[in-house]
């Protein structure tokens, strides 16, 4: 087995999940064409971003902050799970199919990530250690997320036309 071919845009980011401007912001930061074609890092930093935008807590601002912060660990982790998902084990390079990759958050106001270090401040933009010990924390498993969406993915490829609107 050699592998999937990267996913269309519109099979990657449904119609209804992002508005317009949130789209043409997510498509710039990736710099793909609305039409271009997504690959591993590519989905997850895209699905990442659809979670986090239903986050009610979280500003458009500290959407992007949290996205720009953790860009290259979700691009390393998506292309490692795109391979675990399309290759044969042999094939697969990187971490071992048991690593997961979790955003957690603290108090609202704190993020972080695996492999990070600290905490990221959504107020100031700033990495620190906790002020305090968080009364609420809220985890989610990037990996599971990634699963998830790629087996939707899967089933929907083969139904897509191609790209027609890039807005769409």
């Amino acid at each position: 087995m050699s592998g999937r071919q990267p996913f269309p845009r519109q099979v990657v980011i449904p119609v209804t999940e992002l508005s317009g401007l949130k789209r043409v912001w997510l498509l710039d930061l990736l710099r793909l064409h609305p039409c271009g074609e997504f690959d591993g890092g590519s989905c997850l930093i895209a699905w990442t971003y659809v979670l986090l935008n239903k986050l009610p807590w979280l500003s458009v601002e500290a959407v992007q902050l949290i996205i720009n912060s953790y860009r290259g660990t979700l691009r390393h982790y998506g292309g490692w799970y795109w391979q675990a998902n399309t290759l044969e084990p042999e094939l697969r390079v990187g971490h071992p199919p048991e690593s997961q990759l979790t955003l957690a958050f603290a108090d609202t106001h704190f993020v972080t990530c695996t492999d990070a270090v600290g905490w990221l401040n959504l107020e100031t933009g700033e990495h620190q250690k906790l002020p305090v010990t968080p009364l609420e924390t809220i985890g989610y498993n990037l990996a599971e997320l990634f699963r998830r969406n790629y087996s939707r993915c899967v089933r929907e490829d083969s139904a897509s036309t191609g790209c027609q609107n890039p807005l769409d």
